[in-house]
Formats: C-alpha cells, structure tokens, sequence
C-alpha cells in the first residue's frame, strides 16, 4: 500500500484449471504472474488490442479458445504495488472497466478464431452486461442503466432482468 503496509495473500478457493467459460466471466490473473505458450493473436487482434488500456485478458481468452487450460498455484508468486497502475484508475469508476471488458468480448466475439466458442462469449456478453447495468445504478447513472435494462429484457428473461435491476436500484437508493 502507498503507506508501506503489506498484506499477506488470502486463502484462496480457486479453481486447480479453469477454462474459458470460467474466465469469460471476469479475469481474476494478475497480468504478472501469467505464462503460457506463445500464441500469435489473430489479425483481427492486433488491429484492436491496441486500443484498449490492457491486453493480457484477451490474450488469456485467445490460449484458451485453442483448447488450453489454466492453472492455478494457490501461493504468492508475485507482489502488486496497491493503488499504483492502469487497473487501479480503471477500479474507480466500476462502470468505465465494465465497458471496457464488455467491449473486449464484443470484439472477441466478431472475431473468426472465437466462433467456436460464441456461446461462451455471448454467456460472459450478457453477464457484464448486467453487472454494468448494476454499476450504472451505483454511480447514479441511471438513464444508461435504463437504457441498458431496455436492451436486456429484449433478449433475455425479462423477469429476471427486471428482478437485477430493481434489486441494484434499491441497493443504490437505500
């Protein structure tokens, strides 16, 4: 931390191999402790990932989509300095990293090396869609939660969505 305290790690109750319908949800790999096989990214990939803050989540998503498997060592293999970073400024406004990430995987998911895997896709699509639309009623941003609400009782069920979004509404105004 900025004050010189350091944490410990928690115990951690990963899973030992993920695959790509874990990982589709959210990245939970500290960028510096990953490794993995070298794996040229699509064209379609380079023309894009420049344009994004980070690159390493879909990176990740491309190994996995080629049949790879991560695996998870449940010990410290790296120290991150707190509150120091691109993910760090990305971290205070919830809504700004969801739309990247939302992004991503649209990007992802137009790209022909990812066709196989468009379930996986449109299932991680939907579910930072909804967390977004939570994070939109957090931040009082209530008109894009409403609009983003609309789009997701269209395609999936309503009552359901309905059900998130009232829920977040009344997180965020109690």
């Amino acid at each position: 931390f900025p004050s010189g305290e350091k944490k410990g790690p928690k115990n951690d109750e990963r899973l030992k191999t993920t695959d790509i319908e874990d990982l589709v949800i959210g990245n939970y790999i500290a960028s510096v402790t990953a490794l993995f096989l070298k794996i040229p990214l699509t064209a379609n990939m380079e023309k894009w990932i420049p344009s994004f803050p980070y690159a390493d989540w879909p990176t990740y998503l491309l190994a996995l989509s080629q049949g790879g498997k991560v695996c998870f060592l449940n010990e410290p293999t790296a120290v991150y300095r707190k509150d120091f970073g691109t993910s760090t400024a990305l971290r205070k406004e919830k809504s700004k990293l969801g739309e990247i990430n939302l992004s991503i995987l649209e990007k992802l998911f137009q790209d022909e090396t990812f066709q196989n895997k468009n379930k996986q896709l449109r299932n991680g699509i939907t579910n930072f869609k909804i967390g977004l639309m939570a994070s939109y009623n957090k931040e009082h941003k209530f008109r894009k939660s409403f609009h983003l609400f609309l789009k997701l009782v269209l395609i999936h069920n309503p009552v359901i969505i309905l059900k998130i979004y009232l829920y977040s509404l009344k997180r965020t105004l109690l």
